[in-house]
């Protein structure tokens, strides 16, 4: 009855996806008015603020209220300049030393005049809603934060650290129990069946969590791209591991036959996200999916399998599941610093370490069966 209690919650949880919608700050009139507008003006006049005038609906008055108007000729959008506004992207001249023309501190630091107008058209645009009377939205997938330091969400960038030392303490944990524990001598190899598969997830955990604090420092474009791919390819390989163990699949051409398809959708997707569309709305449903999916999983096997530390699976699988609704019921930055993205995070961190220990557990139950059957 408790199974099916907790497949009936996930399931639920499953149909909730449809809850999910892009950024409504990319569709405010006025803030992708300037936005589309500054983009296709050259990099000259994007610096200076030499904006042309246009006949029709894009006047100066209208670009003047938005933040980029206020970048012109001084490069300062309110009380904040930007001295790199007044170095061109392109380089001075023809004759500079192609290192001149792309300084590799402005490209690291996005300390261009493109992106810092970016943001503060975000904060001054949301200034303007708060004086009417209307909340915070989303802009390109992201609530509006606060620069702390130059990092953009500092406690995600936190959170992501910790998740980050959380796998990496317990692969390497994982990787002293199989390599030393788990021998009788130095010359036996493991006996447990899925070592290769969870040092591939450590991996790729490790991978991923590392971008998601550069990506939560700096939102840049291609920080943006790796961190959302780095994050896909991980729930993509956590759903083929999933089926791998549950179904105690063992022999290698099967476990190619199973995992083709499912890293195949995976890699499609990563595909449209970094050359088609970075739908962030689509991209969402498609994670939460393969979420729910691992979570149904292996929710039904910690039920009928009877594993010595199923415990340890059932809090895995109801955290996480509770964990996933903050993403579904996302909430504004409180004080423009913690949003239910960074308590996402912090969920993760305790889950993170009960989950490399059913990790371990299961290498020692995998073990000591086969021990079993060999006297």
């Amino acid at each position: 009855m408790a199974d099916c209690y907790w497949i009936t919650f996930l399931v639920v949880l499953f149909c909730l996806v449809g809850a999910f919608d892009a950024s409504a700050g990319d569709a405010d009139p006025l803030y992708s008015l300037c936005l589309s507008y500054v983009e296709g003006l050259n990099h000259e006049d994007a610096i200076t603020g030499r904006f042309p005038y246009h006949s029709g609906r894009i006047t100066v008055g209208v670009l003047e209220r938005a933040c980029f108007g206020q970048c012109k000729e001084t490069g300062c959008a309110g009380e904040t300049c930007f001295a790199h506004c007044n170095t061109p992207l392109n380089g001075s001249s023809s004759d500079d030393n192609w290192y001149l023309k792309e300084p590799l501190y402005l490209w690291l630091k996005q300390a261009n005049c493109l992106s810092d107008c970016q943001y503060h058209c975000m904060l001054q645009r949301e200034t303007e809603r708060a004086t009417h009377g209307f909340g915070p939205v989303k802009y390109h997938g992201k609530w509006p934060f606060k620069r702390v330091f130059g990092l953009q969400e500092p406690v995600s960038v936190a959170f992501s650290a910790l998740n980050l030392a959380m796998h990496l303490h317990g692969w390497l944990s994982f990787f002293t129990l199989i390599y030393y524990k788990l021998r009788s001598n130095a010359d036996e190899t493991t006996c447990y069946n899925y070592t290769s598969l969870w040092h591939i997830y450590a991996f790729l955990s490790i991978n991923s969590w590392l971008w998601s604090a550069i990506f939560h420092g700096r939102d840049m474009d291609f920080t943006e791209k790796l961190d959302y791919s780095s994050a896909v390819l991980l729930l993509g390989f956590s759903l083929i591991v999933s089926v791998l163990r549950s179904f105690s699949v063992k022999n290698e051409a099967t476990r190619v036959l199973v995992a083709a398809p499912l890293l195949a959708f995976t890699i499609t997707h990563i595909l449209y996200l970094n050359y088609y569309q970075m739908d962030y709305g689509w991209n969402m449903k498609v994670c939460v999916v393969i979420a729910v999916s691992q979570l149904l999983i292996w929710s039904i096997w910690a039920g009928i399998s009877h594993h010595p530390s199923r415990w340890k699976l059932w809090t895995v699988v109801v955290g996480g599941g509770l964990a996933m609704l903050l993403e579904i019921y996302d909430f504004p930055p409180y004080q423009g610093l913690v949003d239910a993205h960074a308590l996402w995070h912090a969920t993760t961190i305790p889950l993170t370490y009960i989950w490399w220990s059913f990790i371990k557990d299961d290498a020692k139950y995998g073990t000591s069966n086969l021990s079993k059957k060999d006297e």
